[in-house]
This record gives C-alpha cells, structure tokens and sequence, in this order.
C-alpha cells in the first residue's frame, strides 16, 4: 500500500476526458511510485472516462462557465482537498492555483505549479476587464511565493522567471510516441476521398484561438479542400454562426464519436 507521503492530488478545471499533458505527468507519477488522484469537473455532456493507471473525480458544479464557475470550481477544490491525505498538490493553470494554495498552506503539503499557457494573456480575457484583472491580483499574489513551477516553453518560462523572480522550469507537451495498427477509413468516419483535409485538433479550441479565422480562409481554398476540427472547446457556436451567416457551403460537423 502506498505511503501517505507518495499520494499527489492533480488539479484541472476541465472535465479529464481530452487533457492529454495531465493524462501524461500523471501516468509519469505513477510510474515513478506515487499514488497520483486526478481532480476535475463533470460537464452534462461528459463522456465516461477509460480506466486509467491512477484515481480521478470529477465534481459536480452548478455554474459551467464565468465567475461564478471559478469562485465555485476554487470553493469546492478547496473543501474536497482540505479533507484528503496527501503530501502533494499539483496545480494546472492559474484557475485551480488559489485553492491549492490555501490547502497546502494548512496542511503543510508541498504544492507544485503546472501552467499549461500564459493565462494571464489569453485571448478570452479582454484588456483591462474585471476578470484579467481579477486573475492577475491572484498570480501577483501567490505566484512569487511558489518555489517548485514549470511551463509548456522556454519563452513563458522566461517571461515568469523575469516578471516574479522564480525558477521556472520546462516539460514540453510531446505526444507519447506509439504504433497504430487499427485506424478507421474516411469511408468509417464519413469524410469524403477526394478531399485535402486540414485538421485542427486540441482539447482546448476556444474563442479568438484562431478557428473563426480558419474558417473564413476556407473560403479562398479550392473546393477540394476540407477543414476538419476534433476535439473539444467553446467556438464551435462561434463557428456555426459564421457559417450561418456567410452561408458557406464548404463545412460540415462530424460525430467521430459514433
């Protein structure tokens, strides 16, 4: 049985089905002999999970997106992590940080920073709107205190290391390396032959990401090109309101769940 000093509660704000850079540093703990516990959300439309080589939940939230999603999503980590044993808290990105935070300071529990992007400068968060300043308030604060941080790339490694004066160390998100030996056809998956395909696939296609504009330069490509998208994230609305509205007869959602 695992010691309580080898148990690692993992943090996210998504729902753990498509995060494949968390997917990869747990398996990663495991292997190296912690008792790793993953923490998300469960949406209404979530898919079931796999079973996986750690423990994971997802908690039910009443609020799906917005302020009140992270005040809840924070007040509801912070609950079910002060009542766990463990001697790790691992953070993912700057909208989990705050609890873990809190929890780690009580329990004396060494906590350790993942940020996935430069939150802070994310398209979704205006310039000088509440919520990007709310959210820089809460990384001025905590983030010159953390002492074990790491990042997606050198670059926001330097920009954090310069601005707050810690060392912040690089894990890149490299896709595992493997052999594919059954795949589906386009035939399976309802994707025409002819067709060039260009794919955006991610776990996060959100607005102002660049989707929105892909579509519309769809519109210069010969007709025997496709754009396809796989994945999860907030534009696909955007997406279909453009489509409506430019009337663009070249795009078609497809279900590569069935």
């Amino acid at each position: 049985m695992y010691q309580t000093k080898n148990r690692i509660y993992v943090s996210v704000s998504n729902d753990l089905f498509s995060d494949m850079r968390v997917d990869k540093v747990c398996n990663t703990l495991v292997s190296i002999g912690f008792d790793v516990h993953l923490v998300g959300r469960k949406l209404p439309n979530s898919l079931p999970l796999s079973p996986r080589n750690y423990k994971t939940k997802r908690l039910k939230l009443l609020f799906k997106k917005g302020a009140l999603f992270y005040a809840e999503l924070n007040f509801r980590l912070f609950w079910y992590l002060l009542f766990k044993k463990h001697s790790v808290l691992l953070a993912n990105d700057l909208d989990t940080l705050l609890a873990n935070k809190w929890v780690s300071k009580i329990k004396s529990s060494h906590l350790v920073y993942d940020s996935h992007e430069y939150f802070t400068e994310v398209p979704e968060l205006i310039e000088g709107s509440f919520a990007k300043n709310t959210w820089l308030r809460i990384e001025k604060m905590i983030f010159p205190k953390l002492e074990r941080v790491y990042t997606v790339c050198d670059s926001i490694a330097d920009i954090y290391s310069n601005k707050y004066k810690v060392d912040v160390k690089v894990v890149r998100n490299i896709p595992k390396k493997r052999k594919i030996n059954n795949y589906k056809t386009r035939s399976e998956l309802g994707l025409p032959k002819s067709k060039k395909i260009l794919l955006l696939q991610g776990a996060g296609i959100n607005l102002d990401r660049g989707a929105e504009e892909m579509v519309e330069a769809m519109n210069y490509l010969p007709d025997n090109y496709l754009f396809v998208i796989i994945g999860g994230g907030d534009v696909f609305e955007k997406l279909k309101e453009i489509l409506h509205q430019r009337q663009y007869g070249f795009f078609d959602f497809f279900d590569f769940h069935r």
